[in-house]
This record gives C-alpha cells, sequence and structure tokens, in this order.
C-alpha cells in the first residue's frame, strides 16, 4: 500500500508547505519499503507537478478541471473528524 499526500496548490503554484508534505510523505514511505503517491487537485502545469518528483514521490496524480462546489480542505478536515462510524467526533 503506497502513502498518499494530498499537494494543495494556490493559482496552479505549491508553496513550501506542499514541497515539505511531498518529502515527509516521502521519508514515511521509504521507511515503509513502499512508495508515495502525490494527489493535486486543480489546474497545475506539468513543469510545476514535476517538481514534486524533486521531493521523492514516483507517481503524481493529477486532477485538473475538476469542481466539487465546495472546498476540498474544508471537505478533508470534515472528513479527519468523522469516526469510523461516521459520526462526527467530539
Amino acid at each position: 500500500m503506497s502513502v498518499l499526500v494530498y499537494t494543495e496548490n494556490w493559482d496552479g503554484r505549491f508553496k513550501k508547505l506542499s514541497f515539505e508534505l511531498v518529502s515527509y510523505a516521502s521519508e514515511l514511505a521509504r521507511m515503509l519499503n513502499t512508495s508515495a503517491v502525490a494527489l493535486s487537485i486543480g489546474n497545475v502545469g506539468p513543469v510545476e507537478l514535476a517538481l514534486l518528483g524533486k521531493y521523492g514521490v514516483k507517481k503524481i496524480i493529477s486532477a485538473a478541471n475538476v469542481t466539487f462546489g465546495f472546498s476540498i480542505t474544508r471537505f478533508i478536515r470534515r472528513l479527519l473528524l468523522m469516526s469510523p462510524d461516521g459520526k462526527k467526533q467530539r
């Protein structure tokens, strides 16, 4: 099983935080003897996406032109607050 890291972008560019997260995920994957996969949602060019490879990911999943009608960051936060049974944790 791979380590999946979500890479948030701002106007098609990654900030230092995204590269740090990719680096940490890559190191964790190395320790677990697996690979790291980066997920990028939004319009990010191929040159910018390729920069993630310099931080250790071997595979990049890019979902361009995707609209959810809501903030993906807010969705992930809410998802993380859910317990396995689907009820919101306190």
